[in-house]
């Protein structure tokens, strides 16, 4: 039962980054920290911050999945070097293609990790040549179901949308906890002497936030950004399994340092995890005058008909 658990947790990208961090290590294992994470993170892939429609708005929730299967791949690929999941990775493009058409950039992402990480220029060129041709397939089967309007609506209607550059800039400072904790996540995995391809995975990570960032200059909502948040948080999440093994091997439980170093770290967490959107204080938005206006107004049209050009009444009105 404990081999079969294991194994499970083998194949998610956190225990991934663990085993190349640090391979003797067993803090993956155990049900108290494997509990942690996944709670931390099921609470960041639906936070109110950037995740908030992942419930519920078109493909959202499963262009977020289709990004952390992505990046799982390549961290595999970085342990294994093996020819299938390259393989999976060529395929995976177009794919997320097909989900969202800003996932086509994990392409560019996992071109540039083979060009400079991947040791081999021979699978560099065939990653680069099947992408291409299945891309090319894809889209010529697209043409051929839909004809003219897929190229219109995919490519040309998208491409007329104009990014605010200071738009994007307040949804970096609005989303910043994120920012924050993938960069220090990053710089505490990656403190010691690591396998090169661990920097160039964070490196990825780090680009794909920065464009989700400049993209969502496009409109007002974060959900933009929700995949390279998850992927902040599970960089983060790290970090604190490498501060909480670093801190007891080096203090003993009976010095006073190590309590002034749990009591910091722990506030510092739930610090973050509060900037991350993570913890709802239950409390009212609104004073109770306000609320009971609006209740007034409510009552108001409740039997009334709405004006305009709209002669039924709306779902879920009263």
């Amino acid at each position: 039962m404990v081999h079969s658990h294991s194994g499970i947790h083998r194949y998610v990208v956190l225990p991934r980054i663990l085993r190349l961090t640090w391979p003797e290590s067993r803090a993956r294992d155990g049900w108290i920290w494997n509990s942690f994470w996944y709670a931390a993170l099921l609470l960041m892939a639906t936070n109110s911050i950037t995740n908030c429609f992942a419930h519920n708005l078109h493909g959202d929730a499963l262009a977020q999945l289709a990004a952390m299967v992505a990046y799982y791949l390549l961290l595999v690929y970085l342990e294994t070097r093996s020819r299938r999941v390259l393989a999976a990775m060529v395929l995976l493009v177009p794919v997320g293609f097909l989900i969202k058409q800003s996932l086509l950039i994990w392409g560019v992402w996992y071109g540039g990790f083979l060009a400079l990480w991947g040791r081999s220029w021979k699978r560099l060129g065939v990653f680069v040549v099947a992408t291409a041709a299945l891309f090319g397939a894809t889209l010529s089967v697209c043409y051929a179901i839909w004809g003219g309007p897929f190229f219109y609506w995919i490519f040309y209607e998208m491409s007329r949308h104009p990014v605010s550059p200071l738009r994007a800039f307040q949804h970096v400072l609005d989303s910043w906890a994120y920012f924050a904790a993938g960069l220090l996540g990053g710089v505490v995995v990656l403190r010691d002497r690591k396998p090169d391809g661990l920097l160039g995975a964070w490196l990825v990570w780090l680009g794909l936030i920065v464009l989700e960032a400049y993209r969502s200059g496009i409109e007002w909502m974060l959900n933009h950004l929700g995949p390279g948040c998850l992927m902040a948080g599970v960089w983060f999440v790290a970090g604190l399994a490498s501060l909480g093994k670093g801190s007891s091997e080096s203090l003993k439980p009976a010095q006073p340092e190590s309590w002034v170093r749990v009591g910091a770290v722990t506030a510092a967490v739930v610090l973050m995890f509060g900037g991350m959107g993570l913890i709802r204080i239950p409390l009212r938005p609104v004073s109770d005058d306000c609320y009971g206006t609006f209740m007034t107004l409510r009552r108001s049209f409740r039997g009334s008909r709405p004006t305009g050009f709209c002669s039924t009444r709306a779902p879920g009105f009263t």
